[in-house]
């Protein structure tokens, strides 16, 4: 009654929102308030005179136009998730590169509860991207960090992101303190010479977040996630064969270089694989990632995913020695241990 006689008394007419416990559980209602008028409570009676019982009656006798309110928040939209989302919502993740692999991480971080993450990209959404990508070609010609932040609030509007269209190195130099207080670093570039630099940063730097690094290799045969955790021994550069900076578990396919493609005209080069093939490898980094996150591994740790290794005969493709007896559609885990003769940690003070 108090309430309905101050949405009168202060003339209000719309919407009225309300939240109560039910079974310990909050539940919202609410309803479209028509404000009635003196003249028609007061109906029969002169003015002044109507009793309290009446007035009572005939206020709360009046219809009530009920809607239905839907919970948007990030709690609510997860609530059937089934992991731990109130620990991964506090989480922020850097990704870097918005490719077809990144951009499908970011979505699943963010669908799987994690609420904040900073993408890093300097390129711009093309025709030749999205038959792969997360985005369409309503977002042609955007930069892609703008685009997958567009995808991404589109379905999880309580969604937390920041876009730096920059070089990792740009944004580095700008936004070193943004980046060092996240949680994670997930690295979706598939190029060495970045991810050695990000190695050398994580070395240097106490500061410096855990890095996941992924790829795929050529057709889908193979996909990579290498997870480099803090003050662990071993880094980036230990996965590589000195020689030849290769990942030095060899590559499913062998000599996967050969494999590389260049579009026709603008000769940009890109590696062939399926759109199901980037799935799968998005899926593999963003389960590595979450066991990290969620402190289920605190050492550093590989995954790989063996494909449909069955079609390297159809595509003439020579497959490593030691990945031709794996099989198809399989997962192998590996501890990454630091090698003696690394440039990076090969040398360094006893305690560490």
């Amino acid at each position: 009654m108090s309430i309905l006689s101050f949405l009168n008394r202060n003339n209000y007419e719309g919407y009225v929102v309300f939240s109560t416990l039910i079974e310990g559980k909050f539940a919202l209602g609410g309803w479209v308030h028509q404000r009635q008028t003196i003249k028609e409570i007061s109906r029969g009676y002169r003015p002044g005179h109507i009793d309290n019982h009446t007035l009572r009656a005939r206020i709360a006798g009046g219809l009530i136009d009920r809607f239905e309110i839907s919970r948007l928040d990030s709690k609510r939209i997860h609530s059937r998730v089934g992991l731990d989302t109130q620990e991964l919502n506090k989480k922020t993740v850097c990704v870097i590169g918005c490719g077809s692999i990144g951009s499908k991480v970011a979505f699943n971080l963010i669908r799987e509860g994690i609420d904040k993450l900073i993408l890093i990209d300097d390129e711009v959404l093309l025709l030749e991207n999205i038959g792969r990508h997360l985005c369409g070609i309503s977002n042609l010609n955007k930069l892609k960090v703008d685009a997958v932040r567009e995808k991404i609030i589109d379905h999880y509007p309580d969604a937390d992101i920041i876009c730096i269209a920059t070089t990792f190195n740009q944004a580095y130099n700008k936004n070193s303190e943004i980046i060092n207080n996240s949680d994670l670093i997930i690295s979706c570039t598939a190029d060495i010479a970045l991810e050695r630099t990000l190695n050398n940063i994580f070395h240097t730097s106490a500061e410096f977040p855990s890095v996941l690094y992924t790829w795929t290799e050529p057709f889908g045969i193979a996909c990579h996630s290498v997870m480099i955790v803090q003050r662990t021994k071993g880094c980036y550069e230990c996965c590589l064969n000195p020689t030849d900076l290769h990942f030095n578990r060899e590559a499913v396919i062998s000599g996967p270089e050969e494999y590389i493609r260049n579009e026709a005209g603008c000769q940009t080069s890109f590696v062939p694989y399926s759109s199901l093939d980037v799935e799968q490898a998005s899926l593999l980094a963003t389960r590595l990632s979450l066991k990290w996150l969620l402190g289920e591994i605190n050492h550093n740790i590989g995954m790989t995913y063996i494909g449909d290794i069955s079609k390297a005969k159809t595509l003439n493709i020579k497959l490593s020695e030691s990945y031709t007896k794996d099989t198809a559609f399989s997962y192998i885990t590996f501890d990454i241990k630091k090698r003696d003769n690394c440039k990076v940690c090969g040398v360094e003070s006893s305690d560490t």
